[in-house]
């Protein structure tokens, strides 16, 4: 069984270490150098000085990923440095990185000659390793270590030798699993998602100057690397601080948030004595060159030092996953097509490696940010490489009990209940729009096991009953004060949380779908079953008939838009009184949903028929946040910690399936609806990626006439429904078009 090596450093220390690892090779032109390459816990690598690739992308407990790259455009004749600088992350630091106790460095490659020589090149002892001195790597105190550690540069790069040795394993083809089933701490396999690469550079713009330093802004918030290059003489310190937006002070000297660009506002890091920041001290005169390790999320960058200093260049290079573009949307309301591309652009800024909540503070991929953000994904482009491998890391994390973490990859168990149900619903959802039913395969297992924890769950009333977890629901601003608890309504706790077994009902029905789809249609039958069974359980005891709504918890007389929309979903209330109850949780003065819970609040509306009338209040909150000129939408304008949180993307599914109208009705896309609301807007059109192309809609309006064009880029592939006044016509040709009176 063929081995693979690794270069690992001897050293252990309790702190963020950076480490160079580099080899000189002497070519002759015309070579090719390919190679694939990782590294604990993770790595940049350059030829000549020059960029090539970074990595490895976040992986799993089980599973640690590594990039191959072509090497070759990097090369020239003669003398070639490659290195790596590798970050080897200590505990309590970057939690979504897993790590060993010690760096280390990984490469196989092979460098084809002219002649047609093959050189193969891997870590081995040829490989020179020296520490950074002059780079320190650090955390706050009680700042949330979920993000990359700042950084602190004292002068030139300076290294001290130190000792490695080589550690072996089974290859990557053998999934570092050797013959005897021992593994290898590295558990190697290819990168599923393709390798990121920063933008092109874009200028920071001096904003506003104070005798303590100067405001620079991006223009809007951004994830990316920063670069710049300052002289100054010996014994200068240069702070860079970033920030997500402008802050202003009350009457007590407490900071708060209102337009996010406000000449008045004040430049300052966000969280535990200053959240976060860089450091650049000179210790001898001369010029300093700076580029982060990893990106930082800002709008602005404060500048702050204690000597004069000359700045020579200072960028910032865009740094999101690739994503395309084939899906848009525009229409004839300017305010509606800012709402999209705000959207857009939020979800960018929380797509990497993985998904993100925010980049700012936990970048943690969660399960109910990320199943949002796997359907906003797949309205805008057709690559469904980050989609799967969210479902795939998140389902690698599930405890032995059958809870799914709420947030993974993370070194940290954290635990939410219904973040697992939200993992089933975002399994059946990626279904629907790839028909991958190989993968549906893999993953239903895993489904499997979350259900069958929740019934284990169902007390003697068959409601899904307490655990020691975290029962979050919503962040609704009544229920984050200190004597109740962060996002929990009163007795959540301590009693059955209604909401939470209306999701399992949901999660089963979506899971019977997704059995039928498989051929399971006995378990469908099953799961169904169960779902009867918890609506009774619901409506027995939930349900308050003198109020006419469903309680919060099944002992209190305690009310909310989120019992109202998810007792719609799941079924326990249908026909007029389900319209009834939704209309009287738009009305009466009840917790209302927040940013993310309002894509499930839009569905309630749509299955209820009071789209039209109730949606466009719910818009408002998005509008609000552009009237205080937020660039990316907050994780919750009531109280708004994150300026960048992509489950307020729902604008993208909003505008693309209940307004456009194109939604899939069988999996894989092959069956779609198109039921267009045309009294929205004069003209809009759109496209959507299937497997097949882009579905087109439009219309436009003149002279109080619409036409409305639907093409179909397969007809052979997809059926398309359009329903127009509630009338369904079935379209088979690539394109048709619609007169409406």
């Amino acid at each position: 069984m063929r081995e693979t090596t690794w270069l690992r450093v001897c050293e252990v220390l309790d702190e963020c270490v950076l480490y160079r690892f580099s080899r000189v090779f002497t070519l002759e032109k015309g070579c090719i150098f390919k190679a694939s390459v990782c590294a604990d816990s993770r790595y940049k690598l350059y030829v000549n000085g020059m960029f090539v690739v970074e990595g490895p992308c976040h992986g799993t407990a089980y599973k640690r990923f590594y990039e191959t790259v072509d090497l070759t455009p990097y090369l020239k004749e003669g003398e070639n440095v490659v290195y790596a600088d590798v970050l080897h992350v200590a505990a309590g630091h970057y939690i979504s990185v897993f790590r060993e106790d010690k760096a280390a460095f990984w490469i196989e490659g092979c460098i084809t000659h002219p002649s047609g020589e093959k050189e193969t090149v891997t870590a081995d002892k040829s490989w020179t390793v020296g520490r950074f001195l002059n780079r320190k790597m650090y955390s706050y105190p009680g700042f949330i270590p979920s993000v990359p550690p700042s950084e602190e540069v004292n002068g030139s790069d300076i290294f001290t030798p130190v000792e490695t040795f080589l550690y072996s394993q089974a290859a990557p083809e053998y999934e570092s699993f050797n013959m005897f089933g021992v593994r290898g701490i590295y558990p190697l396999a290819p990168r599923p998602i393709p390798n990121l690469k920063p933008g092109a550079a874009k200028p920071m713009i001096e904003v506003k100057r104070d005798k303590k330093g100067v405001d620079y802004d991006a223009g809007q918030y951004e994830t990316a690397y920063v670069h710049l290059t300052v002289t100054a003489e010996a014994g200068t310190e240069i702070k860079l601080i970033y920030a997500e937006s402008k802050v202003l002070f009350d009457e007590n000297g407490k900071p708060y948030k209102h337009l996010r660009d406000d000449p008045d506002g004040v430049v300052q890091g966000s969280g535990v004595n200053g959240g976060l920041c860089d450091i650049l001290r000179f210790t001898e005169d001369g010029t300093l060159t700076f580029s982060t390790f990893y990106f930082r999320a800002f709008r602005y960058i404060r500048l702050e030092s204690n000597r004069p200093y000359t700045l020579d260049h200072f960028t910032f290079a865009p740094y999101y996953y690739p994503m395309g573009e084939e899906g848009k949307v525009t229409c004839s309301d300017p305010l509606y097509n800012r709402l999209w591309d705000v959207s857009r652009h939020t979800a960018l800024c929380c797509a990497h490696d993985n998904y993100v909540d925010c980049p700012y503070y936990e970048q943690q991929q969660y399960d109910m940010d990320s199943g949002l953000q796997m359907l906003f994904t797949l309205r805008m482009t057709g690559d469904t490489a980050l989609p799967k491998k969210s479902i795939s890391d998140l389902a690698a994390s599930q405890l032995p009990d059958g809870m799914i973490q709420a947030n993974y990859p993370s070194v940290v168990v954290q635990v939410i209940p219904s973040f697992s149900l939200y993992w089933v619903l975002m399994l059946r959802e990626y279904i629907r729009y790839t028909a991958d039913f190989a993968f549906a395969k893999e993953m239903i297992g895993t489904a499997e096991k979350v259900l069958s924890c929740f019934a284990s769950l169902l007390d003697e009333k068959g409601l899904v009953g307490t655990t020691n977890y975290w029962p979050f629901v919503d962040w609704v601003a009544e229920w984050v004060k200190p004597d109740i608890e962060d996002g929990v309504c009163a007795g959540g706790r301590d009693e059955p949380l209604t909401m939470y077994t209306m999701i399992y009902v949901v999660a089963l029905k979506a899971m019977a779908e997704l059995c039928v789809s498989l051929g399971k249609k006995g378990q469908a039958e099953d799961y169904l079953a169960q779902a009867d069974a918890a609506i009774l359980a619901l409506n027995t005891h939930c349900f308050d008939p003198n109020y006419q709504m469903y309680r919060n918890t099944p002992y209190r007389n305690d009310f909310s838009q989120h019992t109202a929309l998810w007792a719609v979903l799941s079924g326990a209330i249908t026909g007029d009184e389900a319209v009834a109850l939704m209309r009287k949780a738009m009305t009466e003065p009840l917790y209302r949903t927040s940013f993310s819970m309002n894509y499930y609040l839009f569905r309630a509306l749509e299955m209820t028929g009071l789209y039209d009338e109730f949606a466009p209040l719910v818009f408002e909150g998005w509008k609000t946040m552009l009237d205080w000129h937020c660039t990316t939408w907050c994780e919750n304008p009531a109280c708004p910690r994150s300026e960048c949180h992509a489950w307020s993307s729902t604008p993208i599914f909003e505008m693309s399936s209940a307004i456009l109208g194109v939604y899939p009705t069988a999996d894989g896309m092959t069956d779609i609806r198109v039921s267009p609301r045309l009294g929205w807007f004069d003209d809009m059109q759109g496209t959507v990626p299937t497997p097949y192309g882009l579905v087109y809609v439009g219309w436009t309006t003149k002279e109080g006439k619409k036409t409305l064009t639907v093409k179909n880029p397969a007809p052979e592939h997809i059926k398309l429904t359009v329903c127009l006044d509630g009338k369904e016509m079935t379209q088979s040709e690539a394109q048709k078009t619609y007169y409406i009176e």
